[in-house]
């Protein structure tokens, strides 16, 4: 009886790792997956506002620039906590698509019918 008992307490701690270790390696390709979209979008983003550049004029670069580093400011602002050297890779990855799609609407605005700077 001991020895069932022993070999079943054995099988349910082996069962425990197995899962444990199916929930870390659930989290950690959650991980890379979360921090592969936030790079692609990243790219992204670099790819239409440089696009967006070759529309514009002097004046309207210098905008577009500062507005650039203004939302870089804020997307930290909300999304990195420099006390724990840690960012919220959601956040990160909100704020990066809300960017994106607002620059993605001005370069069909600059192709349509012109840039309007005072939006950037």
């Amino acid at each position: 009886m001991k020895k069932i008992f022993a070999f079943i307490f054995g099988l349910t701690v082996l069962c425990n790792v197995a899962n444990a270790g199916d929930i870390y390696d659930e989290t950690f390709d959650s991980i890379y997956e979360a921090q592969k979209v936030y790079y692609d979008l990243d790219r992204e983003l670099g790819r239409v506002y440089h696009e967006l550049r070759r529309y514009l004029d002097y004046r309207g670069r210098e905008v577009l620039k500062a507005s650039e580093k203004a939302w870089i400011s804020r997307r930290d602002h909300r999304c990195a906590f420099p006390e724990t050297h840690s960012v919220n890779i959601e956040c990160a990855i909100r704020e990066t698509r809300n960017r994106l799609f607002f620059l993605r609407e001005r370069l069909q605005e600059c192709r349509s019918y012109g840039c309007r700077i005072e939006l950037f």
